[in-house]
């Protein structure tokens, strides 16, 4: 079919196509992160590939598009603070995979989720808490004093209690903050502010 268009069509068609092709997030990759049965030495490219600790995830920089999936009834204790920043079309999601109930991060004296000066992430289905004597909030996503306006979060599906500040916190900082901003279908009690 391609050798009955004119040259000029056929160069379209690949140029269209080429652009269909890229237009997606091509280079994507989906981690899993498992607290009983993972491994820090896996891959983490598979659920029977998962990781194990909240360090492997801090300890790498995530793309556009990528996304961290904890599994259904894992319990983790410490900070997960995952680095990167997405696009608004291909934003990084942490989110949960398998059955049963949200995956459970105690922050214990600082936030269970941190997300610090990123762009675009869809944080979704999770369980979040930490010390009530912490003064911390329980899922903080901010930008620092006097830094541009970072863009496109949403949360959703989560729970956050029993936390020393707010359950779930978006935004901190002069001149520093978030626009595009969705929070839904979250449940935030007994914290502390």
């Amino acid at each position: 079919m391609m050798s009955l268009l004119r040259p000029a069509s056929r160069i379209f068609c690949f140029c269209s196509l080429l652009l269909i092709l890229c237009a997606g997030p091509v280079w994507a990759t989906r981690y899993y992160l498992d607290s009983a049965a993972g491994d820090d030495a896996s891959s983490g490219l598979s659920s029977d590939q998962a990781w194990r600790s909240l360090e492997k995830i801090n300890s790498t920089t995530f793309n556009p598009g990528d996304e961290i999936l904890l599994k259904r009834g894992g319990k983790w204790q410490g900070t997960l603070h995952p680095k990167g920043s997405g696009t608004p079309e291909n934003p990084i999601r942490l989110g949960a995979y398998g059955e049963g109930p949200r995956p459970a991060i105690d922050g214990g004296n600082g936030p269970a989720v941190l997300i610090h000066n990123q762009d675009a992430w869809v944080i979704e289905h999770l369980e979040v808490t930490n010390n009530k004597e912490s003064k911390q909030d329980a899922l903080k996503v901010w930008a620092g004093p006097r830094q541009p306006h970072y863009h496109f979060i949403r949360i959703r599906d989560c729970i956050a209690h029993d936390a020393g500040a707010s359950g779930i916190h978006v935004g901190e900082g002069t001149y520093g903050n978030y626009d595009d901003v969705v929070i839904e279908d979250c449940v935030s009690y007994n914290n502390q502010e």
